[in-house]
């Protein structure tokens, strides 16, 4: 049985892994959506210029953060299974 709590143990240190991979993209993305603002008003213009790697990383992060999240999904199934 050691071995079971020892699989529980690892599986639980994945989910907070992951759980603070989610947060730090979390931050990333306030983060790329506050300089987005910024550059909009910093140009004052009513269609401003954007970098268009600002939109791809948001929709990168939005990407991970639903890979974080099915791995999560898939964690918390097989452990309930244990």
């Amino acid at each position: 049985m050691a071995g079971l709590e020892e699989l529980h143990q690892s599986l639980t240190a994945a989910q907070a892994g992951i759980a603070n991979g989610q947060a730090s993209l979390g931050q990333a993305k306030e983060l790329f959506e506050e300089a987005q603002r910024v550059i909009r008003e910093a140009q004052g213009q009513a269609d401003p210029w954007l970098p268009s790697q600002l939109a791809q990383a948001i929709e990168q992060i939005d990407v991970q953060v639903g890979k974080l999240a099915n791995a999560s999904e898939l964690l918390t199934g097989y452990q309930s299974r244990l």
